[in-house]
């Protein structure tokens, strides 16, 4: 089947599904198939059929604009918006209702639904400039990035300007105590730099929701007077030292105990736990079989009171 040598039925059922979201699932397939007066089998092939052609097609509307010019221009459309910068990527992540495949496990986002992650790179128009779509739902947007060949390409100096991304961002220094003040007065000088780079693209960082950590044994800890250390600072304000943080899901204490993190998720899982035990009568039996293994795992880890050493 060639998209432009179809038939017209078949591309305006094609069109009216894809646009109307047929990858959701099989109910937006069968209202369409119900429009149009054909199966749901039809639907479903077809837009398969339009997708891997419109995929094929791609590389010819989905690119890095080429010339100097084009870029030039690129650059100059950003300048004209309240908030610039000079290319933007982020990424999206794609909900799957269900998948049944070996390695399932893989499309699980934190936020506990399968998914997979798209990155995708759009100029000032909001035209599509370069997307990703081969990660599953748990590969971090950091790892994405430094995978892919857009990366490379900007190192070696193929295009002008700057590529925004939308995530946080981390200073790290090493310190010891007796350093202390010397490596916080680094770090500030690094923060008035960002400023000013973020400023003169009219954008603003936040920092009411920036934190600082020391990491560290506690001996070593201990040697800080944190009645004398010097304050990190954003634009005159103040940035928190705080004994946690939460760090890509991950809650990261300053001795790196782990034992936060460990809290957490063992309170999230025994009110999952709980929760099951309201809902046990209308549970499937697989289900019913594993809560018991469960169960039996949790009550002989606190009737034996191994708890606290596994920590």
């Amino acid at each position: 089947m060639s998209f432009y040598g179809a038939p017209l039925f078949k591309r305006a059922l094609s069109n009216s599904a894809l646009s109307n979201g047929a990858s959701s699932g099989v109910t937006i397939q069968d209202d369409t198939a119900d429009l149009h007066g054909v199966s749901q089998p039809i639907i479903s092939t077809t837009c398969k059929k339009v997708a891997m052609i419109l995929a094929h097609m791609s590389h010819q509307f989905v690119k890095m604009p080429a010339t100097l010019d084009e870029q030039k221009e690129t650059m100059r459309k950003f300048r004209r918006l309240p908030t610039t910068s000079h290319w933007c990527y982020r990424l999206y992540s794609h909900k799957s209702k269900k998948i049944n495949a070996d390695g399932s496990q893989l499309y699980m986002k934190r936020k506990g639904y399968p998914s997979i992650n798209v990155q995708v790179v759009y100029d000032a128009d909001l035209k599509i400039r370069d997307i990703v779509t081969r990660w599953h739902g748990r590969v971090h947007d950091s790892r994405i990035y430094r995978e892919c060949r857009l990366k490379q390409r900007f190192e070696a100096g193929a295009f002008r300007g700057v590529l925004l991304g939308d995530d946080d961002l981390q200073l790290y220094t090493g310190v010891t105590p007796e350093s202390f003040n010397a490596a916080v007065t680094e770090i500030n000088d690094n923060l008035e730099i960002i400023s000013k780079w973020v400023k003169s693209f009219g954008l603003l960082l936040n920092p009411s929701k920036s934190q600082a950590i020391v990491l560290g044994s506690s001996r070593m800890l201990s040697k800080i007077d944190w009645t004398a250390v010097s304050r990190i600072q954003y634009d005159q304000s103040d940035i928190p030292y705080v004994s946690a943080v939460k760090n890509l899901g991950v809650i990261m204490d300053s001795t790196l105990s782990w034992i936060p993190q460990v809290d957490a998720v063992s309170k999230k899982m025994f009110a999952s736990f709980h929760s099951l035990e309201r809902l046990q009568n209308f549970l499937p039996f697989n289900t019913k079989i594993t809560k018991l293994k469960i169960g039996h795992l949790k009550n002989k880890s606190f009737n034996n009171n191994n708890f606290e050493s596994w920590r």
